[in-house]
């Protein structure tokens, strides 16, 4: 099975590092000095308890340098906002049987791949945990992460178990399961890191002083409380015990604990805001769900993503 990660970064690389200790011909395309990090010593996984340096078959910055290559599964491991350009590129590295996975924060990612990609071949998943880039060619992993997968488009012949099961095992203590409702998955995701994102961007503060100050500790509360209102809007019925999950596992997480789009807002970079509390607000609109604290969230932090992104003149 050849398998690319497009996006060898914190999720992507972990994600990769996975499947080659599962013994499976693994490509990585990633950029700068982490790449080159990449090429010449090898991806260094940090977990708590261990440490492990993987090689992928190939790494590059650059899927031109492929030749007469189709993989068998694309990880599209980049940004949400990034999803559909990549998409274009990776096509003719595909068949019609290549399977594409989807990795992002957000619920918009498998709709996008869909423009480019037939349904049947488009994988969600929705992996849970903190990873970061600590340094170029290093990912640091410091609690357990999950990587859940499952079906876009469902169908009992599809034999999906079969397919994914060369993707699961617990390898560098990642827990890989096939959920039946990923869909479902993803909103419960999006519930869960859309609040932890938007209060931590918009008050610059980790996690802990977040949870520590009860006015924080409300708004992310209310955040939440929003979001399972705009999926059942869409169909899309969380689980009764969605906040309490939600608060439990932030209180789980380190005290330092930051999320990759606040970490994006804070260094002024594009960040996934519209995919995240964006899309939040915006299905709000369309459905008539008041959404007072996500949209005090996303039209605070609009200004400086406008900036980022050269929109905002």
């Amino acid at each position: 099975m050849k398998i690319l990660v497009y996006g060898a970064g914190a999720v992507g690389g972990y994600i990769g590092a996975h499947l080659i200790e599962n013994g499976l011909d693994v490509t990585f395309l990633a950029r700068g000095s982490h790449l080159k990090n990449i090429v010449d010593k090898g991806l260094n996984i940090v977990l708590p308890n261990q440490e492990k340096i993987v090689h992928p078959s190939y790494a590059t910055d650059s899927l031109a340098t492929l030749k007469n290559v189709k993989f068998d599964v694309v990880i599209v491991a980049v940004k949400a906002w990034q999803v559909r350009e990549s998409a274009t590129e990776i096509l003719p590295y595909t068949s019609s049987s290549t399977l594409m996975i989807s990795v992002q924060n957000g619920i918009d990612s498998p709709y996008e791949l869909n423009d480019v990609f037939e349904a049947r071949q488009i994988i969600p998943s929705v992996f849970r945990g903190i990873c970061l880039v600590s340094e170029p060619g290093v990912v640091s992993v410091p609690s357990q992460c999950t990587w859940t997968l499952g079906e876009f488009q469902k169908d009992p012949t599809s034999g999906i178990n079969s397919l994914l099961k060369p993707l699961i095992g617990s390898k560098l203590q990642l827990g890989v399961s096939i959920d039946e409702d990923i869909i479902k998955d993803l909103w419960k995701k999006l519930a869960l890191i859309a609040p932890m994102s938007g209060v931590g961007a918009l008050t610059r503060s980790v996690l802990g002083v977040c949870l520590e100050i009860k006015e924080l500790r409300n708004m992310i509360e209310k955040a939440v409380e929003e979001i399972i209102v705009v999926a059942k809007s869409q169909n899309i019925i969380l689980p009764d015990e969605t906040l309490e999950n939600s608060m439990g596992f932030y209180r789980a997480l380190p005290y330092s604990a930051t999320s990759s789009m606040q970490r994006d807002i804070e260094q002024k970079k594009p960040s996934e805001l519209e995919y995240q509390t964006g899309a939040i607000v915006k299905l709000g609109k369309s459905n008539n769900v008041q959404v007072p604290v996500n949209s005090f969230i996303y039209y605070s932090l609009l200004p400086q993503e406008l900036a980022a992104r050269s929109d905002l003149r």
